[in-house]
């Protein structure tokens, strides 16, 4: 049992920290990555938000490794052969994370229903997609 200390984290052999403070009494597990990303709103939108909807809901970002197979052409002996590669691909999936169990405790909206998980990978109009969700949330 590692003896945590009253003025800064213990970090377990392998254990990652990126983007984060950590502070006393704390310990990370072996193998373990802890980071923390922001998101940031323009003066405009949070004007909007706080007018709409009061809300505490974390971002979520899952990263998952593919492995494909994808056919190659090359050259050989002067010849165009079709070869299988192999490659591995990293696709990340960013939502907002209202039923998240993790954080039940943290979040709130004002709505007659309980908002949905929205995802906003690759949206070019995330706030549209809020928006779509409150009214939902919000129909009887």
């Amino acid at each position: 049992m590692p003896k945590l200390s009253a003025t800064e984290p213990f970090l377990h052999p392998g254990a990652q920290v990126v983007n984060s403070t950590l502070g006393a009494w704390v310990e990370i597990g072996e193998g373990s990555k802890v980071e923390e990303h922001y998101l940031s709103l323009p003066p405009g939108l949070r004007e909007r938000l706080s007018k709409v909807v009061e809300i505490i809901a974390p971002m979520r970002s899952e990263v998952r490794e593919t492995t494909i197979v994808e056919p190659t052409v090359v050259t050989v002996a002067g010849k165009q052969v079709t070869q299988n590669r192999t490659v591995s691909k990293q696709t990340i999936t960013r939502t907002i994370a209202f039923r998240d169990p993790r954080y039940l405790r943290l979040i709130r909206t004002r709505t007659l229903k309980p908002m949905p998980d929205i995802d906003v990978t690759g949206a070019a109009e995330p706030w549209v997609l809020f928006e779509e969700a409150y009214k939902t949330a919000n129909t009887p």
